[in-house]
């Protein structure tokens, strides 16, 4: 297991050496968010997949397999961001996933604070004392994964199951760091975001992925979309 200094390091390297990387990929995300609220449809989908899938590969082989060290990272935490990366590209042409704004308004207003505390980490960051690079990023790991778990339980049933549930297990291990692991106490907002994915998958699981009856998706195919 990384003591305090190696976990901190590690983050603090890859932010560092990213850094222009994590401006673009929040300049690209709002305005992508905000394309998606206004106007959902199939361009919108696709390019959030792929944004996410990319972003999700980029991670799961440059943060966890060449900057972080251990086994776990280099054999679970990385082959399972790489998964969740592959399923989303697949899923362009499945085109099970269909993101938009929930309907339920419980749901919705989830969702936006879901969002809202994706790029509220590093604020929280600071106010815990800590300054750039050893902040939590945007397109960090942990709230990449915040930002896949809110999107797609977003639009339940409309989804793969597949995805949501191999973003769980990272979701989840966020307990250990909200209870102070590394002075890491942001990281509440990753597993309350796990355990809100989980409860969503539990509750749902007659509904998840019956795309072929779900009304948003006959309404999808008769616009054409």
């Amino acid at each position: 297991m990384p003591t305090y200094e190696m976990f901190w390091g590690q983050i603090g390297e890859y932010n560092h050496t990213f850094v222009y990387l994590h401006y673009v990929w929040i300049a690209v995300s709002i305005p992508l968010l905000l394309w998606l609220f206004i106007k959902p449809g199939r361009i919108i989908d696709a390019a959030w997949k792929a944004f996410l899938s990319a972003t999700f590969i980029f991670t799961g082989i440059l943060f966890f397999e060449v900057y972080s060290v251990g086994p776990v990272s280099q054999f679970f935490y990385g082959p399972l961001f790489l998964l969740v990366g592959a399923f989303l590209f697949i899923d362009m042409f499945r085109k099970r996933i269909h993101f938009r704004l929930p309907e339920k308004k419980w749901v919705r207003y989830i969702t936006f604070i879901g969002l809202a505390m994706v790029y509220a980490y590093p604020f929280f960051g600071v106010a815990l004392g800590r300054s750039f690079p050893y902040l939590c990023m945007p397109m960090d790991p942990c709230p990449l994964t915040v930002l896949a778990i809110v999107m797609i339980t977003a639009v339940i049933p409309n989804i793969d199951r597949k995805a949501l549930i191999s973003l769980l297990p990272w979701g989840l291990l966020g307990l250990p760091k909200a209870l102070g692991m590394y002075g890491c106490y942001e990281d509440a907002i990753l597993f309350a975001a796990g355990m809100y994915g989980l409860v969503m998958v539990v509750v749902n699981r007659g509904t998840i992925g019956n795309t072929k009856t779900s009304p948003v998706s006959s309404a999808l195919s008769d616009m054409g979309a």
